[in-house]
């Protein structure tokens, strides 16, 4: 019985992991009504002009990694870090370029704002990768 109890307390997802693909799952849901009104209303825009956009776009790919990292598998936890370090750098070129690009000033606290976040989501995603691996073995 006791050997039970702690095979099925080693075979449960760490907290911290459990957070990130919830958040992920959240983020992509949350983003979805938003990228169908950009794709409705931007027919006129072009892609490399609409930074926002492209960071919408590759917000449904968050839905995916998240699903995959609650079911324990190991592409979610790789390719969840590869997605937040693409957003990361992405976002963070916004910023570099933003007297080009005219952002309004709702775009730049987003652009601030989220790759914060972000690099917090893909702390904890590192601060329970050990666990994480050996659960998902």
């Amino acid at each position: 019985m006791e050997q039970n109890i702690q095979q099925n307390i080693e075979n449960k997802l760490p907290i911290k992991t459990k957070i990130v693909a919830v958040l992920l799952i959240t983020i992509g849901v949350m983003m979805i009504p938003i990228l169908l009104f950009g794709i409705v209303f931007s027919f006129g825009a072009s892609f490399p002009s609409d930074p926002i956009m492209f960071f919408y776009y590759i917000l449904p790919f968050f839905i995916i990694t998240g699903t995959l990292l609650l079911k324990k598998k190991e592409t979610g936890w790789i390719s969840s870090i590869f997605l937040l370090v693409i957003a990361i750098f992405f976002l963070g070129s916004m910023l570099k370029t933003n007297e080009t690009l005219s952002l309004n000033s709702g775009d730049r606290v987003f652009a601030f704002v989220a790759p914060i976040f972000l690099f917090i989501l893909i702390i904890f995603l590192l601060l329970d990768r050990k666990k994480f691996w050996r659960v998902a073995k």
